[in-house]
């Protein structure tokens, strides 16, 4: 098992506590701790999405943040260095009942190391801890979703750390956009309130 991960598993997934595990830095030792995002990190994680490649004004993002730090589902864990609290990388989960497996899931959202950090491991610790939270949750899958232009998955960094490419795809709609409305969908509108009686 990592050793980060089982300082994570030790102290009973209590990410606030003052350890400090290393990892090593041609032959050099580095020393990362972890712990809950709180409402203070807001800008820091603003700064690690857009290392994701997804910019978002600060007024936006805010109040979604604010929404999920209160979701007892879901966890948004930074890792940091000690000594100045630079931020290094970042890990987003959440633990749901699931239907069709009859059990738990757990769907890593966001995973990010920023780019001094990156070939130390983070990435697979912090995903390592993803892991032990949701079998500590009785989760029976953990999964990604993750593009295929992005540079960890031409690595085939998931599969490194023990993930199976799932034979499955993703269709989505961007309901962002606002489109101008039609006559028909107006009616089509007022037929779906009249049903629900609004």
């Amino acid at each position: 098992m990592h050793p980060v991960i089982q300082w994570i598993v030790g102290q009973k997934m209590d990410c606030k506590e003052d350890k400090e595990p290393t990892m090593s830095e041609h032959g050099h030792e580095v020393k990362f701790t972890f712990r809950d995002a709180g409402a203070d990190d807001l800008m820091d994680v603003l700064a690690l999405l857009l290392h994701l490649g997804y910019p978002c004004p600060s007024h936006e993002l805010a109040p979604v943040y604010r929404a999920l730090l209160d979701d007892s589902h879901y966890r948004c864990i930074l890792a940091l260095v000690p000594g100045d609290d630079v931020v290094a990388g970042m890990v987003t989960f959440r633990t749901l009942p699931t239907l069709r497996l009859a059990g738990v899931q757990t769907t890593i959202e966001e995973l990010v190391v920023l780019p001094p950090w990156r070939g130390l491991g983070l990435g697979s610790a912090l995903v390592g801890l993803a892991m032990a939270v949701a079998e500590s949750q009785g989760a029976s899958r953990l999964e990604v979703i993750t593009s295929e232009q992005r540079e960890s998955t031409r690595r085939r960094f998931y599969e490194k750390v023990g993930l199976q490419r799932a034979m499955s795809r993703v269709y989505r709609l961007d309901l962002s956009q606002k489109k101008a409305v039609s006559p028909q969908a107006d009616l089509e509108s007022e037929k779906v309130n009249v049903l629900w009686g609004e």
